[in-house]
């Protein structure tokens, strides 16, 4: 284990944002209030300007979300998984 920064939590937050977790996590370094994320179908927006370190070990974030349309926006992402795949076998307990 080693001690980070508000910094250091941001850049790995914020590049999450734009790679694997793109469309899921979103990263804002700009002032917003809850109305600003009304049918935002990301799980989370990380305020990046409330981000804060203690001891250089205890991290406290502040992330936005629409409980809603970001749940109902998961909730289809899961169906469409789940149309992928395969039938199950004629006789199984799952059929």
């Amino acid at each position: 284990r080693r001690d980070t920064s508000a910094e250091a939590v941001n850049a790995l937050l914020r590049e999450a944002s734009r790679g694997r977790l793109s469309g899921l996590l979103g990263y804002t370094e700009e002032p917003m209030a809850s109305v600003d994320f009304n049918h935002d179908p990301r799980s989370g927006i990380v305020d990046a300007t409330q981000t804060r370190v203690a001891g250089g070990r205890l991290i406290k974030l502040l992330c936005w979300f629409d409980n809603e349309w970001g749940f109902a926006n998961r909730m289809l992402d899961v169906t469409r998984r789940l149309a992928r795949l395969p039938p199950a076998p004629a006789g199984s307990p799952d059929r």
